[in-house]
């Protein structure tokens, strides 16, 4: 698993709520920073009761969709926890590690399965990878992803604001204004609760 993160072109960390269970927010922050691994998180439920990963990271993309724009077609999916994470495609390597044994590759076969705790996994996954590249080529691996995930992260937004500009006297109210003028208006730790 860590010598196919380190050698992907393309990869892309899926993350649910198994992480929370686990208390493995730090170790796979870590882990994310490490490759610059752009991290993809679970639609639904993910955000309302479990912060696995701080949505407002530099490698964070937001919820992992079928239809996602990015990162392209993904040559490695490391899925850390979340049930639906386990979407490969023809050439995609996939990796999953659950805690739950009667999820792990429910939904698609896997490349390579691994039943564990989440927080201890990627601690020796890192401590894999680390024993496997010099600080050197980590950190380049690092930083031409990380630019890559921010530079889709900044046309995403661009993205985002044209089309709240462009419903924005649409009626009724669109919720793409509403969002551009809660984002606008709020504190940035401001948590709210929509029902």
């Amino acid at each position: 698993a860590a010598r196919a993160l380190i050698e992907a072109k393309n990869p892309l960390m899926s993350i649910g709520d198994e992480l929370t269970w686990c208390h493995a927010s730090k170790e796979v922050v870590e882990l994310a920073e490490l490759l610059g691994i752009p991290v993809a998180g679970q639609y639904g439920s993910l955000g309302y009761w479990s912060r696995p990963f701080p949505t407002r990271h530099p490698l964070y993309i937001g919820p992992h969709l079928r239809e996602m724009r990015y990162p392209g077609k993904p040559d490695v999916v490391l899925n850390l926890g979340h049930r639906w994470g386990e979407r490969g495609s023809p050439g995609t390597t996939l990796i999953s590690i659950r805690l739950d044994p009667t999820s792990l590759a429910r939904s698609a076969p896997v490349d390579i399965a691994m039943v564990a705790d989440i927080r201890l996994a990627a601690a020796h996954l890192s401590a894999a990878i680390r024993s496997m590249a010099t600080a050197t080529r980590l950190k380049q691996i690092a930083e031409e992803r990380t630019a890559r995930t921010r530079a889709y992260s900044s046309e995403m937004w661009e993205l985002r604001q044209k089309i709240a500009r462009e419903n924005a006297d649409r009626s009724p109210v669109s919720l793409e204004r509403i969002a551009l003028e809660r984002e606008g208006a709020l504190d940035r730790d401001t948590c709210y609760v929509c029902d």
